[in-house]
């Protein structure tokens, strides 16, 4: 599903979960290393990546979502040996990106975290 109004950095195979994920206004290297990661994700397992949270939904006190510094992306279509090499494949993307990964899969609900300063 793509956002509505897609923004005009949204690249081919990033998707959102739902028309709930809000994706306006967020940080430039954030957008940077989506772009990268959907790529990467499309080109190793043919499918699209999935923001499932980026400025939208309820977050810890002081959270980064709340101001456009951080997103959240889906490991659940994965299975745990695509997610590992999903894994390892994006931590180099991080100093290009100037971005922090955050491995939540085995906390809450699955998935990675990635925020910048």
């Amino acid at each position: 599903m793509l956002p509505n109004p897609a923004p005009d950095w949204w690249p081919e195979h990033l998707e959102v979960a739902d028309m709930a994920v809000n994706v306006t206004g967020i940080d430039p290297f954030i957008q940077a290393f989506l772009s990268a990661a959907a790529a990467l994700h499309w080109v190793l397992f043919q499918l699209p990546l999935v923001v499932t949270s980026a400025r939208d939904s309820l977050h810890g006190p002081g959270s980064k979502h709340y101001v456009g510094k951080a997103a959240d992306i889906r490991s659940k279509d994965l299975t745990v040996e695509q997610a590992n090499e999903f894994a390892q494949k994006i931590v180099p993307l991080q100093a290009g990106a100037k971005v922090g990964i955050f491995d939540e899969r085995f906390i809450g609900s699955p998935h990675w975290h990635v925020e910048t300063a």
